[in-house]
């Protein structure tokens, strides 16, 4: 639901440098855009409904880099939230786990009644 903010990524966008090249490579860890950043920049927004039986990953490119989409699609389709963290968190070790990696995973399950959940 959102970019990457890396220089490397801007750099493919505007053609500055070749998918798998060394200036790529070095620009990847060159963030633009992040949380306490100086100038404050703007967060992404995006007004996305959720719908009942929604699985949403919120995770660092320590875990979408490392683990296959495949992978990571299996681990979300099982029924236990906490199980499919550890699972997610677990693969990135096993694949080498070069980054920090953080995984929250959130199932969108009926509300009861009285919850302020509109119908």
């Amino acid at each position: 639901m959102t970019v990457d903010h890396t220089a490397a990524w801007l750099g493919l966008l505007h053609g500055w440098y070749r998918a798998g090249s060394a200036e790529a490579s070095r620009a990847r860890y060159q963030l633009l855009r992040y949380v306490g950043h100086p100038d404050n920049p703007d967060a992404d927004l995006l007004a996305v409904p959720l719908r009942v039986g929604d699985t949403w990953l919120l995770c660092t490119d320590g875990v979408s880099d490392q683990v296959d989409y495949h992978r990571i699609r299996e681990a979300l389709a099982g029924g236990d939230p906490k199980r499919a963290v550890r699972s997610l968190l677990t693969s990135s070790l096993a694949e080498g786990g070069e980054d920090n990696a953080t995984a929250v995973v959130l199932r969108v399950r009926p509300g009861a009644e009285g919850d302020g959940e509109h119908r």
